[in-house]
């Protein structure tokens, strides 16, 4: 549910598909600590301009040059543009040259077959596993957005200092929007 002001949003399929509304973000945002937060899969942009609204100042990266052009449109018509630098690349070169930032990662979660069915990691279509590993090498935080269905026992496995927080639609209380697994730098 996109309230009035976000209607007029640009997206593309793939963007409205991934799209998670401002109410969704701000509660993502306050997840996340800290002034500054590398987003990582950006999209058309929800996210980013959910940290940028929160205060954060945002490194958004997404591969797609029209879903990165969109998301600079987005973030202009929220308001929000002068805290979000817009990268075009792939996440784990943002990675590679970023400076010590908490992560967001938005990976694509692919055509699930089901919805009723149970996400697990091997669902993703990118070695998301790798892309963690590579990011808790240098960010003191990262968190990870996943599917409401998703099945935690497979991040567990990975990590046990895992937390999975539930976050909820303002409006639609019946099941979490989403599902974010925050991981931190192992001393």
């Amino acid at each position: 549910l996109l309230s009035p002001r976000e209607a007029g949003l640009s997206f593309d399929e793939e963007g409205l598909r991934r799209f998670v509304p401002l109410g969704v973000a701000s509660g993502i945002a306050a997840l996340v600590p800290g002034e500054r937060v590398l987003d990582l899969f950006c999209g058309v942009g929800g996210c980013a301009i959910g940290f940028a609204s929160a205060g954060k100042r945002v490194v958004a990266v997404e591969l797609d040059v029209g879903r990165l052009a969109r998301a600079r449109a987005n973030a202009a018509i929220m308001g929000v543009a002068d805290r979000i630098s817009f990268v075009r690349g792939e996440a784990l070169a943002a990675l590679s040259g970023a400076p010590t930032l908490p992560v967001f990662m938005d990976p694509p979660w692919g055509r699930h077959r089901d919805r009723t069915s149970r996400y697990r990691l091997a669902d993703f279509p990118l070695d998301v596993c790798h892309l963690l590993e590579t990011a808790l090498a240098s960010s003191p935080l990262v968190a990870l957005k996943l599917p409401w269905n998703f099945v935690t026992d497979d991040l567990h496995a990975l990590r046990a200092d895992v937390e999975i927080d539930d976050v909820f639609h303002p409006l639609l209380q019946t099941r979490p929007f989403v599902r974010i697994a925050r991981m931190r730098r192992r001393a």
